[in-house]
C-alpha cells in the first residue's frame, strides 16, 4: 500500500477545509481511494495545531485505533443493550460534564457502519450531560464516509435493543437518525479518485452503485472478464466470510515444511492464551494467536515510522531473528516490490479523554503483538480501507452484506490486478434503495 500522505488539493478539499475552519458541520462523502483516509490525519494536525480539542471517533475497535481514537460507546460511555440509558449517578455526571465542556469537535470515520440509533444515542447523551438544547449540544461534527460501503449490523432477532430498532427508524443509516436534519450538515462529495488511474475501471465501479441502471449489466460483463480457474499466488484472496479466509491460511501454512513459530499477544492484564480459548479477534488491531512459519505470506497492519512499509504491505517471511531466550525480536519479510523489511513488536493503546479534554494514550491499556496477520486471505471487512497490487475476490455462496462487493471490487489500483473466483450476478452487488435515494437527492442539491 502506497504512502497517501501528500493529498492534492481538489475543488471539494479545498472547500470542505474552508466549511470546517468555519466551523461547519460537515459531511464528507467519497467513492473508495478518493482519500478520505488523508484527509481525516489532516484534519486532525490542523486541530491539534490550533491547540483545538477534536475527538477522533469510530464505530469499531480497529476503525478507531487506525486514526488513533475510541469506539462511540466506548467514548460516550453507552451500553450497547440499552443505548438510550441515562447516567443517573451525579458524580459521573459532574466528571463527564468537567471534561466533555472542552471538547472543540468531534470527527467520527466510517460514518457508514454508524447506526441511526447509536447516533440519535451519542446526539441524547451530550445533550443530558452538557444540559443543553441544541443538537450534539453545539458541538462541531465532521463525519467521513461512504454510505455505498459496509452498512450498520442489524440484527432483528437478537436483542430488545434490535426490536426497538425495527419498530422505531426506517433505515439503520446515519440519515435516518432522528436529528440528522437539526445538524444542517455542509455535504461535500470528493470526486476526484487518486487509488485508481484508469477512467473505465472507475466507470464501471460507479455503475454497480448508481440509482441510473442503463450500465449497470456492461459493468457486470465487464468485471467478469476477470474470472479465473485458480487463485493468483501473489493475489491476496478477498472472503466474504470469516471462515472462508482462515480455511485458505491454514492451508497455505500447513503446505511450508519450516518449523512452526507460534507468538502470543500480550494485554493489561496477564494471561494464558496457550490454555484459554481466544475471543473475538476481530476485536483486536492483530491476532492474538500469530502462527508464523519462514515462507509464510503476511500483511503488515500499521505504517512504519521510518516509511519503510504501510498498513497492507504484503511480503514473504525470511527469517526471524530471536534473543539469548529464544524469543522472536524481529521479522525479516521481503515485500512483493522486493523491498527487505523488518517488523517488530507494536503496542497499541486504547485512549481517554484527559482532565483538559483531550485524547491520549491510555498507558494503563494496550494491546502488543506483532502487527502482522496471514496475507494469503483476509476477509472484505478487513480490507476495507486498504489498498492491494492484485487481489482475487471470492464471494463464496454469495455476498451478504449492503455495499460488501462494491469494498471488495475496489481495492486495486488497475483492473489488472483483480481477479474473481466466481463470475458476478446482480444478486451479488447488494445495495439500498434508500441510501440511493439519499444520494441521488444530495446530487440533486449540489448541482
Amino acid at each position: 500500500m502506497e504512502n497517501e500522505e501528500i493529498l492534492e488539493e481538489t475543488a471539494e478539499i479545498k472547500k470542505a477545509l474552508a466549511a470546517i475552519m468555519f466551523g461547519r458541520n460537515v459531511f464528507i462523502h467519497g467513492r473508495p481511494g478518493t482519500g478520505k483516509s488523508t484527509f481525516i490525519r489532516q484534519i486532525i494536525k490542523y486541530f491539534e495545531s490550533e491547540k483545538r480539542n477534536i475527538i477522533k471517533l469510530a464505530p469499531t475497535g480497529v476503525s478507531a485505533l487506525n486514526i488513533g481514537g475510541q469506539t462511540l460507546h466506548s467514548f460516550f460511555q453507552i451500553d450497547p443493550k440499552n443505548i438510550f440509558e441515562r447516567e443517573d449517578e451525579d458524580y459521573i455526571r459532574k466528571s463527564l460534564k468537567k471534561k466533555w465542556q472542552k471538547i472543540d469537535a468531534i470527527i467520527i470515520d466510517e460514518i457508514s457502519m454508524v447506526r441511526a440509533d447509536l447516533f440519535d444515542a451519542v446526539n441524547e447523551k451530550l445533550k443530558d450531560i452538557l444540559e443543553s438544547p441544541l443538537t450534539f449540544a453545539g458541538i462541531q461534527l465532521i463525519v467521513i464516509g461512504d454510505l455505498n460501503q459496509l452498512s450498520p449490523v442489524v440484527k432483528k432477532r437478537n436483542s430488545l435493543q434490535d426490536e426497538r430498532f425495527c419498530e422505531n427508524y426506517k433505515t439503520p443509516y446515519i440519515f435516518g437518525s432522528l436529528c440528522f436534519e437539526k445538524l444542517n450538515f455542509q455535504h461535500i462529495i470528493f470526486k476526484k479518485v487518486f487509488r485508481q488511474k484508469n477512467e473505465t475501471f472507475v466507470k464501471h465501479l460507479d455503475s454497480l452503485i448508481s440509482a441510473d441502471k442503463n450500465h449497470f449489466f456492461s459493468a457486470l460483463t465487464f468485471f467478469n472478464k476477470q474470472v479465473v480457474q485458480e487463485r493468483p499466488q501473489d493475489a491476496i484472496c478477498l472472503c466474504a466470510r470469516r471462515k472462508s479466509a482462515a480455511l485458505i491460511n491454514q492451508e497455505e501454512l500447513d503446505k511450508i515444511q519450516n518449523p512452526l513459530e507460534t507468538v502470543y499477544a500480550s494485554f493489561e492484564e496477564p494471561k494464558d492464551w496457550t490454555t484459554s480459548s481466544n475471543p473475538d479477534e476481530d476485536k483486536t488491531p492483530a491476532p492474538i494467536k500469530l502462527e508464523l512459519k519462514i515462507g509464510a505470506k503476511v500483511m503488515t497492519l500499521v505504517n512504519s515510522k521510518d516509511d519503510n512499509y504501510y498498513n497492507g504491505t504484503i511480503g514473504t517471511i525470511l527469517d526471524f531473528e530471536k534473543n539469548s531466550y529464544g524469543e522472536i525480536t524481529r521479522i525479516k519479510i521481503q515485500t512483493q516490490d522486493n523491498n527487505i523489511i523488518y517488523v517488530e513488536r507494536y503496542t497499541w493503546f486504547k485512549m481517554k479523554l484527559n482532565q483538559y479534554g483531550k485524547q491520549v494514550e491510555d498507558k494503563k491499556r494496550f494491546f502488543t503483538q506483532f502487527p502482522l496477520q496471514l496475507a494469503w486471505a483476509t476477509t472484505i471487512h478487513k480490507a476495507q480501507g486498504m489498498t492491494f497490487n492484485k487481489t482475487y475476490v471470492d464471494l463464496g455462496f454469495g455476498a451478504f452484506s449492503s455495499g460488501q462487493t462494491y469494498v471488495a471490487l475496489s481495492r486495486v489500483r488497475e483492473i489488472e490486478g483483480l481477479f474473481l473466483k466466481h463470475p458476478l450476478y446482480p444478486k451479488d452487488i447488494l445495495t439500498d434503495d434508500l441510501v440511493e435515494d439519499f444520494y441521488s437527492n444530495l446530487k440533486n442539491k449540489l448541482s
